[in-house]
């Protein structure tokens, strides 16, 4: 992550962790279909980039990093 705030990066790092923990423990319990699956990937990228625009202004990460980023996420909570 580039940025000229270095604590940005280290919130932003420990909030991602914090945010798949909990989607983890959500997660297990419900059985997702692919439509539900497409909609939570486009809220979870909408979501990342207000945040980017709103709270990480001096974050440099493009709309591709978010969507990739997303995905791994995704993957890692085997949806």
């Amino acid at each position: 992550l580039k940025t000229n705030k270095p604590e940005s990066a280290n919130f932003l790092r420990k909030e991602s962790d914090n945010y798949r923990n909990l989607a983890f423990e959500h997660l297990k319990d419900y059985n997702w279909n692919q439509e539900d699956k497409e909609k939570i990937r486009e809220e979870a990228i909408g979501y990342m980039k207000k945040k980017r625009d709103l709270k990480y202004s001096d974050m440099k990460i493009s709309d591709r990093e978010i969507e990739v980023e997303v995905l791994k996420v995704m993957e890692d909570l085997n949806l």
